[in-house]
Formats: structure tokens, sequence, C-alpha cells
């Protein structure tokens, strides 16, 4: 399992670690089946994902990679296939197995995601908004191809868009704006 441990994405990888734990103590219970997970940290960074997934292929010999995030993920892909083993990517690009043929995404959210922003706009009618999304291709790929097209095509007035860095946490001058 290849997670951001550390890095910009640490709290994030804790608790995807912390829930695949639970999920393995869960199978044994309920299967009697065990599950060994290796963690590996990717730092938060997708040239440290390689680097995890050819120990863990080269080294512990694993059966199966999981990696979190979009980055990491799209990084492993060539390796997984060389293997030719399965890799489960929890991560939010909706494209990502569509490039590998090992490669299943598991990410609930997105698309109910995006469908409740847009149910929440709904009731905003002739309202000024402003919209502030973390800049990841992914949810940017979203904003331009569902948010966009919303404000086009209502009464809506779109007064503000930017993006802010994954890593940020000072909100305050883009919040004034």
């Amino acid at each position: 399992v290849i997670l951001p441990l550390t890095g910009s994405l640490s709290k994030m990888g804790e608790m995807e670690r912390n829930a695949m734990i639970i999920a393995s103590e869960h199978l044994y219970r309920d299967s009697m089946r065990s599950v060994e997970l290796i963690f590996e940290d990717n730092k938060s960074r997708s040239v440290d994902a390689v680097s995890a997934a050819n120990k863990l292929l080269t080294m512990d010999n694993v059966d199966m990679i999981v990696s979190s995030t979009t980055g990491a993920s799209l990084a492993i892909q060539p390796i997984v296939d060389r293997y030719n083993i399965p890799h489960v990517a929890f991560c939010m690009d909706t494209e990502v197995s569509s490039l590998s043929k090992n490669t299943i995404r598991y990410y609930m959210g997105l698309e109910q995601e995006i469908s409740a922003i847009l149910d929440y706009l709904s009731i905003c009618r002739g309202q000024r908004i402003g919209v502030l999304c973390c800049k990841i291709p992914a949810y940017e790929t979203l904003v331009n191809k569902y948010i966009k097209p919303y404000f086009i095509s209502d009464d809506n007035a779109l007064v503000y868009l930017d993006y802010y860095e994954l890593n940020q946490t000072d909100f305050k001058s883009i919040v004034l704006q």
C-alpha cells in the first residue's frame, strides 16, 4: 500500500492507512482470510511512489499494489503493467483505469460531490457566487466541465473563481477577494 504518510497529504494518508488496517481486521474476523498490508510512504510525491512500487515488487514480492492520489497512481501504472499485477487506485481521476489493464479505480465521491454542488447551486438562484477550488487536475476538470457551464446557462452570477494549492492553509486573502 503506497500512501502519503508524510508531506503535504499526510493527514489523508494516515486516515487511509487506518481505514485499511480496520478493513483487513474485518476481513479476517468475517471470513478468516488474512491479508498482509505492507505500507510504503510516497512522501506526497509521485517520484517517491515510483520508488515505493519498485521496492514492493522487487524486495517484498507483493501480489497487488494499492495506491492513493492521482499523481501516485498514474506514476506507478507503467510499473504494475510491466509486472502484470493488480493495482487498486484510490484517486479522483475518473480516467485512471482506462490507462492500464491492471488498474481499477476505487473512489466513491467525485461524481457525487459535483452532483451535490450543482443541487446546492440550484437553490441559490439569483445570487452572486464565488468558487474556490483546490488546484488538482481532476477538480479543475470538473469545474470546467460542470461548474462554469452551469453559470453560463443559468441566472446565477459567478463573480469569482480561483484555485488554491492543496497544501495551502491560509485563505484570508482569497476569502477577502
